[in-house]
């Protein structure tokens, strides 16, 4: 998954616009909280030399194989 840097979206397919709600720093890795249409999306990145701030907008891209779709009220740890 990717997020391209603020003022830089994409189209194209498994594309998803929205914006950063929050982010975490997690040593190797950056979470994204990205709210999408009102549907809160959690995206773990590599770490990004330049993250995104709470309220820019980001498209996040994937490849399908990696998506992992999980019912309403599934924790997330």
């Amino acid at each position: 998954m990717r997020a391209p840097a603020p003022g830089r979206a994409r189209d194209g397919p498994n594309r998803l616009a929205g914006t950063v709600q929050e982010i975490q720093w997690r040593g190797a890795t950056h979470r994204l909280y990205v709210d999408v249409d009102g549907h809160r999306v959690m995206a773990d990145l590599r770490e990004l030399k330049d993250p995104p701030v709470h309220g820019d907008p980001v498209s996040l891209h994937f490849a399908p194989e990696d998506a992992v779709l999980l019912p309403a009220g599934v924790s997330h740890g």
